[in-house]
C-alpha cells in the first residue's frame, strides 16, 4: 500500500495493528520499521503501549541535524571544483555536480548537513531562500552567481513530512544497540542510524535491512 502513512501502531495483543492515514488497518504478526530517525523522534507515529524509555532516549540520543541539497545552473563557470565555507558550526560544500560528467553544463551543488543548516532549511523554498544562496555566492565571486544564475532545484530534507532531517551523527555503539533492540519481539527497526560501522550511508541502510530480516526470521 503506497501512499498511505502510517498513524498508529498497537502491538499490545498479539497481532500488530497499523492504522494508516485514511482509517485502513492491516494485521501482521511482526513490523519493521524503517522510518528516518527524526519521524520516530517528533512522535509522528504513535506506538501503542508507548515504547519503554530506554528506547525512547535512545532515538532522542541520536543526533539528526538538519540537512539541505542545492542543485544551481548557471550559464558560464565561474567558480572552482569545490568551495569550503566554514561557519559557526562547522562547514558547508559547493562543489562542481557536473565534474567528470559528459555533460556540457555548469551545475554547482550546494551540501550543508549541520546544526547551522537551520539558515537555510528554516526558510521557505522560495525567492527568499534562492536569494540567500546567491547572495553568499555573489559575495564569494563578486557577484557572478547572479549574474549567471539560471535555474535551480532544491532537496530540503529537513522540511519533507516523512524525513524532517538528515541522517545521523550517532558515536555511541551503546546508543546505537538500544535503538537497535526489538519491542516485545513484535517491532523490530532498520535504517542507517542503526547500522554497524556504515551510519550515515545508503549501505549502512541497505546492510541494516538484511540484518533486520534474518533477525526477525528467526525470531
Amino acid at each position: 500500500m503506497y501512499d498511505s502513512p502510517v498513524q498508529n501502531i498497537n502491538y499490545s495483543n498479539d497481532k500488530v495493528i497499523i492504522t494508516v492515514n485514511n482509517n485502513e488497518v492491516f494485521e501482521a504478526d511482526k513490523v519493521l520499521i524503517t522510518v528516518p530517525m527524526p519521524i520516530l523522534q517528533s512522535n509522528s507515529i504513535a506506538f501503542e503501549p508507548t515504547f519503554p524509555q530506554a528506547k525512547l532516549n535512545a532515538f532522542n540520543n541520536i543526533p539528526t541535524p538538519p540537512g539541505i541539497k542545492v542543485f544551481i545552473e548557471f550559464s558560464e563557470k565561474f567558480y572552482p571544483d569545490a568551495i569550503e565555507v566554514s561557519t559557526i558550526t562547522g562547514e558547508k560544500l559547493y562543489y562542481d555536480a557536473a565534474f567528470g560528467k559528459d555533460v556540457n553544463r555548469n551545475v554547482l551543488a550546494l551540501f550543508y548537513v549541520d546544526d547551522g543548516a537551520s539558515e537555510l532549511t528554516d526558510l521557505p523554498i522560495n525567492t527568499a531562500f534562492l536569494n540567500a544562496v546567491l547572495t553568499e555566492l555573489d559575495n564569494i565571486f563578486n557577484g557572478q552567481a547572479s549574474q549567471y544564475y539560471v535555474n535551480h532545484i532544491i532537496q530540503n530534507w529537513s522540511n519533507e513530512p516523512y524525513i524532517q532531517g538528515s541522517y545521523s551523527h550517532n558515536e555511541s555503539e551503546n546508543v546505537r544497540l538500544a535503538a537497535l533492540e526489538p519491542v516485545n519481539n513484535k517491532i523490530f527497526f532498520a535504517g542507517e542510524a542503526y547500522s554497524e560501522g556504515f551510519s550515515s550511508t545508503v549501505d549502512g541502510a541497505a546492510f541494516s535491512a538484511y540484518e533486520a530480516v534474518d533477525v526477525i526470521l528467526v525470531s
